[in-house]
């Protein structure tokens, strides 16, 4: 009874506060400024890049050396298979790849009939090699996105190198087996090159090939997701995977909250937050490392909620992602939670620019059931008084002097080449990176290497929005609105964190991307078909 009145007293009073706010003077001035930002964002170049026909860019130099190459490739791959049947078919390789896939067709018929055999035919592709059934490479994809969280980061990446190698296998085994080309491939193949390049030239060149083997390993494993996820039916499983991983990651960060775990000094200015006793970290050590996990993944678990139509699966994702949003929270990572609300903001004005006008009211009533920890941890963002908050400025001001000194190919790939050069800068202050991922960048692989990144950003956000717009597929359109959602939640946390420093987030940054690839290949078939 009285949770009943409880309830009853928050709609009403939520009613109120709504109707209140929509007669307001603030309503119709943020309304106004909103119309007026909307115009003019109508007749900036940028919005005009984002929404301009992609046939012109298609129909470009660059895309067309890009294929040229893309087709070379390919003849030099079906000759490489010609050359496999003719003299490698009784080698030691072929006969461990024909074993390995043996073993995968002796597990199928173990749970051939089990219970479980649904579960794998809704998830996984079965496909045919050489008249007999076997696993794809769905089940590594699936596999590597659950242990990626809870695994030691040597254990992931090597099991992700395994996919990608298994893939290159079945590029060369398989004659229907190849690789798709989009213009968006451009700039990630540059950034990959200019990885390569900074690493080589780089203050530190061992401290380098770490970061460029973890970014080479997940932009290969982009490759192989594109190239494997072919279905809407697929991707949904892999992106349930995700958020169901990710569920679990959060379920152990609440039970830290709950007993509340120790927190770090370092985490924590005890003089602004005196209320702030615990920051939960799960399984990254690190709260504000796990605010970035949850933060590309919480859209995409909204978003799967906002699509489905069926109720059960409507409560499983309603529940998934109040515990996304709850250990998020307890992380008190302002970062976070900015990046966060800038993806919400994101989503919403994709998905439906109406709800724009209740989240004002929405924040506004949050205030007064928000425990006093929360609310004095948000006025702190900006408090130059703050100590974390005056550590990176100053570390962004070093970051700066570095990067005048370095501009045209930077100090080398990497954090190591970075932390080892900042220390020349001032010796008393010992950091990792630059709290800023954009400065990081910058000062990492220099201009060229910056601007062809930024380029790459803009080109997915121009095509992932073209095809929004042309897409009559609710799903389709729903979902990427939610993969933009997470990625533009983890770029607007890059203003005040490194977001491509731990091997955990720069495989998951790489993977959503991957994600909006596969829906722009299945968008394009679509298309076609139509």
């Amino acid at each position: 009874m009285h949770e009943s009145l409880t309830l009853n007293f928050i709609i009403k009073l939520w009613r109120y506060t709504e109707r209140c706010y929509k007669r307001s003077l603030i309503n119709r001035v943020l309304y106004r400024i909103y119309s007026i930002f909307m115009f003019l964002l109508r007749g900036s170049l940028i919005f005009n890049f984002l929404t301009k026909d992609k046939s012109v860019i298609e129909n470009s130099f660059v895309y067309k050396v890009y294929e040229y190459v893309v087709d070379l490739s390919k003849n030099l791959i079906d000759l490489i298979r010609k050359i496999i049947k003719k003299y490698m078919k009784y080698s030691f390789v072929y006969k461990l790849v024909h074993s390995i896939s043996k073993i995968q067709i002796y597990t199928i018929r173990i749970i051939k009939g089990s219970w479980f055999t649904k579960f794998l035919d809704y998830i996984f592709n079965v496909d045919k090699m050489e008249g007999q059934q076997t696993f794809n490479l769905n089940l590594g994809i699936l596999a590597a996105i659950i242990i990626l969280p809870f695994a030691p980061k040597i254990i992931s990446l090597l099991f992700i190198a395994f996919v990608v190698f298994t893939f290159f296998i079945k590029l060369l085994y398989k004659e229907d087996y190849f690789l798709r080309k989009s213009f968006v491939d451009i700039p990630i193949l540059l950034l990959a090159i200019v990885f390569i390049i900074t690493t080589i030239t780089s203050y530190n060149l061992q401290g380098s090939l770490r970061d460029l083997v973890i970014h080479i390993i997940a932009i290969s494993f982009i490759y192989v997701i594109v190239n494997s996820i072919k279905t809407e039916n697929q991707l949904n499983a892999i992106l349930t995977t995700t958020v169901f991983t990710a569920t679990i990651v959060a379920l152990y960060g609440l039970y830290q909250y709950k007993v509340g775990v120790k927190v770090d000094d370092a985490w924590v200015d005890v003089a602004n937050n005196p209320d702030l006793k615990t920051r939960v970290f799960s399984v990254f050590g690190n709260p504000n490392i796990l605010a970035e996990y949850l933060i590309m993944i919480t859209p995409i678990s909204l978003s799967l909620f906002w699509v489905t139509k069926k109720i059960f699966k409507k409560i499983v994702f309603l529940a998934t992602t109040l515990i996304l949003i709850a250990t998020l929270i307890f992380t008190f990572s302002r970062g976070g939670w900015l990046g966060f609300a800038f993806g919400i903001f994101v989503f919403v004005i994709l998905v439906e620019k109406k709800l724009l006008i209740s989240l004002i009211p929405a924040g506004l009533l949050s205030i007064f059931i928000m425990p006093s920890a929360i609310i004095n941890r948000i006025l702190t963002i900006g408090n130059l008084r703050d100590s974390s908050n005056a550590y990176r400025i100053k570390v962004w001001d070093i970051t700066l002097d570095i990067i005048r000194d370095n501009w045209v190919s930077g100090v080398g790939f990497g954090y190591i080449p970075f932390k080892e050069t900042y220390v020349k800068y001032i010796r008393t202050m010992n950091v990792y990176h630059a709290h800023n991922t954009y400065l990081e960048t910058l000062a990492e692989v220099g201009i060229g290497g910056f601007i062809i990144f930024i380029i790459m950003l803009f080109i997915i956000y121009k095509y992932s929005l073209m095809s929004y717009r042309k897409t009559d597929n609710k799903y389709l359109k729903v979902i990427t609105a939610g993969l933009l959602a997470s990625l533009s939640s983890i770029l607007f946390h890059g203003l005040v964190e490194n977001i491509l420093y731990l091997p955990r987030i720069i495989i998951t940054f790489w993977t959503i991307i991957s994600f909006i690839l596969v829906i722009l290949n299945i968008s394009s078939k679509e298309n076609r078909v139509t």
